[in-house]
């Protein structure tokens, strides 16, 4: 654990006086939402890491759900949900239909999450 703490404390300054919070806490309330804001932010950073690093993984290039057509990349859009621990961002590559069909942009990492458009 010291580890990590050494290791979170030189790398985000947000992070940094989180952490001084929790040192400086006397009272137990204190001191449990200190750690608690410690532990949102971790969190955030801890999902946001993983799911990049699942992103470098190729994927296969999904079809068109009406025409079976492979979509066409338009290129890279940014997303963001707010989860019960903050906003979490990515960007993420969006495709659509290369026949022009009504159907919506598709975004395969947001499928592989299970997040809905």
């Amino acid at each position: 654990m010291r580890c990590l703490h050494a290791s979170i404390r030189h790398n985000d300054r947000a992070v940094q006086r989180l952490l001084s919070a929790v040192e400086d806490a006397h009272a137990l309330p204190a001191f449990i939402l200190a750690a608690w804001q410690v532990a949102r932010v971790l969190t955030v950073h801890l999902v946001e890491a993983v799911r990049a690093e699942r992103a470098r993984h190729p994927t296969r290039g999904p079809r068109c759900p009406q025409c079976g057509a492979g979509l066409r990349s338009k290129g890279v859009a940014q997303r963001q949900i707010t989860s019960l621990c903050g906003p979490i961002q990515w960007r993420r590559r969006v495709g659509r239909c290369p026949h022009g069909c009504e159907t919506p942009p598709v975004a395969p990492v947001d499928e592989a999450l299970g997040v809905q458009p």
